[in-house]
Formats: structure tokens, sequence, C-alpha cells
């Protein structure tokens, strides 16, 4: 309840008991001019001192506690709604609020998602371009300074080139690369994949997954691991 409804209730209350202002006080250890300006509607009490005053008064009625936001007063003195009908439609409208905060973050976060995706398959389609463009440098700019390629435990920039160079050098070919699933989890993404390629002249096939962290807004491929068929 709100000033001045509130102290004109608190009068109402004292008074029912046949209490003075003085003598209500003294009950409550108060001062008596706070007492005062509460009644005239000057001042709204804290939760603290309204509760006090209640219960010294011995009210059993409806909650008249002043910490109910100005938006449930506007929909109490603005519409023609009693009390009970007004903190139903406010809850409603908090909870609307925060389902459609929730709906938006999801939507937002599914977009983000989406994007991810696309510039993991964008990266994937550069990679499969630059091995078969022999562009080493260009490849070795996808993976983190501290990559590893599991399968065969090499692991920073400088070997994982090493091993390009040596081989392309042996005809190391990508026929197709296909994106199987990415499934991501915050700044992480895991890339499962089948990738048919050329080397020394035959056909093979390797069936993996490549973890994928971002590093300064880009994606880049953290570690590779995967199984070989020829």
């Amino acid at each position: 309840m709100d000033q001045p409804n509130l102290g004109k209730k608190i009068i109402e209350l004292r008074k029912s008991q046949g209490l003075t202002q003085k003598e209500l006080v003294d009950k409550c250890n108060l001062n008596i001019r706070t007492l005062q300006r509460i009644e005239s509607g000057e001042v709204t009490p804290r939760g603290y001192t309204l509760k006090l005053i209640l219960t010294t008064l011995d009210y059993q009625g409806e909650d008249l506690s002043t910490k109910k936001s100005s938006f449930y007063y506007w929909i109490e003195k603005r519409l023609p709604f009693g009390n009970k009908t007004a903190k139903i439609i406010c809850s409603l409208l908090i909870i609307t609020s925060i389902a459609g905060v929730i709906y938006f973050y999801s939507n937002d976060k599914g977009s983000s998602n989406i994007e991810i995706k696309n510039k993991i398959e964008t990266s994937r389609k550069e990679i499969t371009n630059w091995v078969n463009e022999g562009k080493i440098d260009a490849i070795i700019s996808k993976f983190s300074n501290d990559a590893c390629i599991s399968t065969n435990n090499i692991c920073g920039k400088k070997r994982i080139k090493e091993v390009l160079k040596k081989n392309m050098s042996h005809g190391y070919k990508i026929i197709r690369h296909d994106i199987i699933s990415i499934n991501i989890h915050d700044t992480i993404a895991y890339e499962k994949f089948i990738t048919i390629y050329k080397y020394k002249g035959k056909i093979g096939k390797q069936d993996g997954i490549v973890e994928w962290n971002l590093h300064s807004n880009e994606w880049l491929i953290k570690s590779e691991l995967y199984t070989e068929e020829q």
C-alpha cells in the first residue's frame, strides 16, 4: 500500500486498539515524530519499521508492504481492478517478460550457432582448396599455435607445416571433405568429418573429429583425430 493510504490505515488500526500515538511509539520503541510523519503520509516507512508497527497493532490482514514496484501501483491505481487482480496482472506481465527474454536469448544463440557453423564450413572449403593448390602457409593460418594432429602426435604449427610439406611432395590431394556434424559449446566446436583423399597415387579415407577453438574472434583448429582406410 502506498502513501497516504498507508498512513491512514495505520491511524485506523491504532485507534481501533484505543492507542494514542505516544502509547504506540512506546510499545514499538519508535520516535513519535517518525510515527507522525508516517501517519500524515510524509514518509514511507522501511519494511522493518512497518512490520514492527503492524505486529504491535496485531494486524493480520492483507499485505501492506511498500516494497511493490511503481509499475504495480500504476496498474492498481489506473485500471479498474482490485488489489488481488492487480497482483495477478503484474505477475503475469513479469512472467511474460521473462519468457520473452529467454525466447530472444534462445533465438539469438541459435542464430549465433548458425553463423559459427557457416564460418567453420567456409574455413574447411578454404583448407581443401589450399591443400590442392599447395598453399601450405595459408593452411597453417587455420591452426592455433599449440594445435596437434593427435593421430600421429604431431604438435605445433612448425611440425604440422613440415608434415604437410612432406605429404604434398608425395601428391597428397583432397578429393572430398564432408562435414557430418558440428557441435558448438561456447568457444569450442567439434566437427565430425569424412575425407576422401589421394596420396602416392592411392585413394584413402579418413573418419575423424576436429576441435575448433575461438581465438580473437577467429575459429582455429586446436586438434584433429582420425582413423584411416586405404
